[in-house]
């Protein structure tokens, strides 16, 4: 039983933490350019408003 608990404790953490790293990732495009940073600060600076 107790072995039961323990991979389903594992299966939940993992349905919990995957979708969410999942989204962190795509929700934030990477900035390759000076130019990208400081349309990101300009966007954060704004945040809001």
């Amino acid at each position: 039983m107790k072995n039961t608990k323990s991979q389903m404790s594992k299966l939940l953490l993992v349905l919990v933490v995957l979708p969410s790293q999942l989204a962190v990732a795509q929700s934030h495009p990477s900035m390759a350019t000076e130019e990208d940073c400081h349309r990101a600060m300009d966007a954060l600076s704004n945040w809001g408003r």
